[in-house]
């Protein structure tokens, strides 16, 4: 009963600890992407740095006490829309890190306005990257847009 009392009382600091943790082993098990066809050794450091991500952001939030009554907004829908936000930045954050660019290929000249840069690479999981940094973008837009809205209602 002591332990759990302790893990509710310190939740934000484990959440850091544990997150740090878990992105220092993602970190150092990186050596493995030298490999040109992807295999099961990738799923180790992109998952321990998803959850390391997302672990130190949410203790961050506990420590802030951003999950507490006082910072409601329309029946936690803003919370939820925050929290899934920081899924979709980490989910970008560990698909650009799985890049192995070869190259680039500009199309246009240095006196136009428009230069279209396009990158090579041997992974593409660039469009992973795409697609979680939109929805991260929309949902931490309209999280903020509810919280907002509820503390200006009060």
């Amino acid at each position: 009963m002591e332990f759990a009392d302790y893990l509710k009382d310190n939740l934000g600091k484990v959440l850091i600890a544990v997150g740090l943790v878990l992105v220092i082993l993602g970190v150092l098990t990186l050596a493995t992407l030298s490999a040109v066809v992807p295999d099961v050794t990738l799923l180790v450091p992109a998952v321990s740095l998803f959850l390391g991500i997302v672990f130190v952001v949410y203790g961050f939030f506990v420590q802030v006490g951003l999950f507490s009554v006082r910072w409601t907004s329309v029946n936690g829908v803003g919370t939820i829309l925050l929290c899934i936000s920081v899924g979709f930045f980490a989910l970008a954050i560990v698909a650009i890190q799985f890049q192995l660019i070869t190259g680039f290929e500009v199309f246009g000249t240095p006196n136009n306005a428009f230069l279209i840069l396009i990158p090579y690479s041997i992974r593409p999981f660039l469009f992973l990257f795409a697609i979680g940094l939109q929805l991260g973008i929309v949902f931490l837009v309209a999280s903020v847009i509810l919280k907002a809205f509820s503390f200006w209602r009060r």
